[in-house]
Parts: structure tokens; C-alpha cells; sequence
């Protein structure tokens, strides 16, 4: 099956310092993906005590309009500054701690424009683990 692939620069980062993530279209189609309160399409998750929490990430990966589509062979590349929204202090940021994390890009094939989850085809996809240190 052709899939999409997302990818980090590196395996291990030091604190505060700037994640690159790139998203590749592997498939023969063009997809979609979201970036919209309710419909995002790219989550940062954080392993504790075995299991995956998803954080609040809010908006500071660098996405530059709220729905886009990636053709095939396409890549899009994002930046991701290691902070996450502050639950008792929103709208500031705190930095995250230090941890092994992994990225959930979700896409859709087939969709219309105006409307990527209705009628459309599915898929998620993880980045290899990385290491805030």
C-alpha cells in the first residue's frame, strides 16, 4: 500500500531546541490534511508509563493555511519549537520536558476540498520515537 511519510531530522534533540519535521506524499494520489481547531492532523505525543498522551500543542508548528493538499512525490516541511500551550496560563507556552515522543500525521485521499472527512478515505501515520534530552 502507498502511504505517506513523516519524518524528523534527527533521532535525539536537546531541549528548546527546534524540531523539523517533513511530510512526504509516497502515494500516486493527492491528500489532504487539516489544521483547524477540531480538525488537526498533526499531534505530538509523549510516552508515559508505557502508554502515548497526546499534548496540547495548540499552534506552533508552522502551518500556513487551514486546509492544503499535498500532491504526489510532494513534500511539506514544519517546524516544531518544543513548547505546548500552558493549561493554567493559556494562551502562554511552556516548554516541554525532557522524553521519548513521536509525531501522528492524519490525511485523507480522495476527498473533496471543501470537505476532507465526509466520503473520503482515512489514514494515520507515526514518526520513529524521539528523544528530548
Amino acid at each position: 500500500m502507498e502511504i505517506a511519510i513523516i519524518t524528523t531530522d534527527k533521532i535525539a534533540y536537546k531541549q528548546r531546541e527546534i524540531v523539523n519535521i517533513n511530510i512526504s506524499n509516497k502515494t500516486s494520489q493527492e491528500i489532504s490534511y487539516y489544521w483547524w481547531l477540531g480538525w488537526n492532523s498533526i499531534f505530538i505525543e509523549k510516552q508515559s508509563g508505557g502508554t502515548w498522551k497526546t499534548l496540547d500543542i495548540g499552534h506552533p508548528i508552522d502551518m500556513r493555511a487551514y486546509l492544503k493538499k499535498l500532491q504526489p512525490g510532494e513534500d511539506v516541511k514544519f517546524e516544531w519549537n518544543q513548547t505546548k500551550n500552558d493549561r493554567l496560563n493559556y494562551p502562554n507556552r511552556v516548554p516541554v520536558t525532557i522524553g521519548i515522543y513521536r509525531i501522528l500525521f492524519i490525511y485523507w485521499i480522495d476527498c473533496p476540498f471543501d470537505s476532507p472527512t465526509k466520503d473520503c478515505k482515512k489514514y494515520s501515520i507515526y514518526s520513529k520515537e524521539f528523544r528530548i534530552k
